[in-house]
């Protein structure tokens, strides 16, 4: 793990951890631990960079990742303001939970910005990085349409229940929003199983987790839940009820058309949204006084911020997203272009050389960084599945009733009776050879004796010299 400015020959990384394969294995995990003395003054962006000995394919030997680093993580909570002295536990309102999650000590590297439902726009939004919101209901259509712009730029957006609202018809307005095809119940039930399951998807959220995940989850009870009733995908589902329910759904912004108030129409996100289907109080759950409750919260957030960022690793021939207001994307190794971004906020042509980009605004300020990696999927030498194979021969023109498949057990079939023909060929040859010479052999004798030159000369008949007068 290497800082900028840490690129130079002969300069130590920051971070370095070694792993020892085994024959056959393909996948493995490693801890960095950061020395802050080494890393030295806080950087914009940190280069994650896996590297293997070396061998005769150098092109595949390193890949990176750049990771972006804060000082600080910038965090809004979306609820109105309370006044007067500080109640007792059981009338803490749930922003008031999430604030205390947020900042569990004094030192904790996380900046809280209370923010009213009325007043989401532009200059609110600016400079955070995630936003809570423990009460969607007050939030109207115009403000769920920033929000979404919002998640496009890469922010993480949380959202819970309102603990007080009977029917919830501000689901509607969020997944419109968002792109999402979930549908969320309009009433909140009480699940008859009131406790998380301890299967948790393999997320990166709960990655530093995994050890004591099972043991934070079981005194958790859910007394009441807006359920989502659609079908969500196994990965998306960080944890569910022990029904099978999902309690905790992440998702990506989907492709649709949102504008801002300029009329500025976005696509496809960049950030996430996460959904925590019981809001933040002990009349809907006991989270809040569990130990639970912080981690939960922190590793959203922190893994959350990190994982919604832009895409910064891109595969060698693709032609990606640029960064924010990025209009040049500038190579750091010798001897590669250029490339200029176009109207789209994409590289106006794609990037065919491995190696480190920095995109570069107007007036030539760093917006990043953009590693390029080559495709190391096309060094794999594994077998492929037939759907793979018939999907890749599709995209090449071949239809369905132009390909045949030979059976393995077939095949061998085939492969013995080949190998055993060729043997039977292989013999008869010496023979037909071994002949051939004999034919050759007598053919020699014969032609000899047959010759001129043994021709015995007439009887009768003195063999005399050819005199040759002038």
């Amino acid at each position: 793990l290497r800082f900028e400015g840490q690129g130079a020959a002969g300069v130590a990384p920051a971070a370095q951890a070694r792993v020892s394969w085994s024959p056959g294995q393909s996948e493995t995990t490693a801890t960095l631990q950061i020395d802050p003395e080494r890393a030295g003054a806080p950087a914009s962006s940190a280069m994650l960079i896996a590297e293997i000995d070396r061998d005769a394919l150098e092109a595949d030997n390193a890949r990176r990742r750049p990771l972006p680093t804060r000082d600080a993580i910038s965090v809004g909570v979306v609820a109105r303001a309370v006044f007067g002295g500080a109640p007792t536990v059981d009338r803490l309102t749930p922003a008031q939970w999430l604030r205390m999650a947020l900042r569990p000590t004094t030192v904790a590297p996380i900046d809280i910005r209370d923010i009213e439902p009325t007043a989401i726009d532009p200059a609110s939004l600016a400079g955070l990085d995630a936003l809570l919101i423990p009460r969607p209901d007050l939030v109207d259509a115009d403000a769920w349409r920033r929000l979404r712009r919002f998640a496009d730029a890469g922010g993480l957006v949380v959202v819970f229940p309102p603990a007080e609202t009977r029917v919830h018809l501000w689901a509607d307005e969020m997944v419109g929003a968002f792109g999402l095809d979930w549908r969320i119940a309009r009433e909140a039930v009480e699940p008859a199983s009131q406790s998380l399951s301890e299967e948790t998807p393999d997320s990166p959220i709960f990655a530093l987790l995994s050890g004591e995940l099972a043991d934070l989850l079981r005194p958790v009870r859910i007394e009441r839940a807006l359920p989502i009733e659609s079908t969500v995908p196994p990965g998306d589902a960080l944890l569910r009820l022990t029904d099978g329910a999902p309690w905790v759904a992440v998702a990506t912004p989907g492709q649709s058309e949102v504008g801002d108030d300029d009329g500025v129409e976005s696509t496809e996100g960049r950030g996430r949204l996460v959904y925590i289907a019981s809001a933040p109080t002990l009349t809907w759950t006991n989270l809040p006084a569990m130990p639970l409750m912080v981690p939960l919260v922190q590793e959203i957030v922190r893994q959350g911020v990190g994982g919604a960022g832009e895409a910064r690793a891109v595969i060698a021939g693709d032609a990606p997203e640029a960064l924010r207001r990025a209009v040049t994307l500038v190579p750091t190794r010798e001897g590669a272009e250029r490339v200029a971004v176009d109207r789209a906020g994409r590289a106006g042509d794609a990037l065919r050389t491995a190696g480190v980009y920095r995109a570069l605004d107007e007036a030539g300020a760093a917006q990043g960084v953009i590693a390029v990696n080559p495709d190391a999927d096309g060094a794999r030498t594994d077998t492929q599945a037939r759907s793979t194979i018939e999907s890749w021969l599709a995209g090449a023109g071949v239809r369905q009733g132009e390909m045949r498949w030979i059976e393995s057990d077939r095949l061998a079939g085939e492969q013995a009776g080949a190998l055993a023909e060729n043997r039977r060929r292989g013999s008869l040859s010496v023979w037909l050879f071994g002949a051939a010479l004999v034919i050759a052999g007598l053919e020699a004798l014969m032609a000899r004796f047959f010759s001129h030159a043994k021709r015995a000369a007439p009887v009768g008949r003195e063999p005399h010299a050819t005199e040759v007068g002038a």
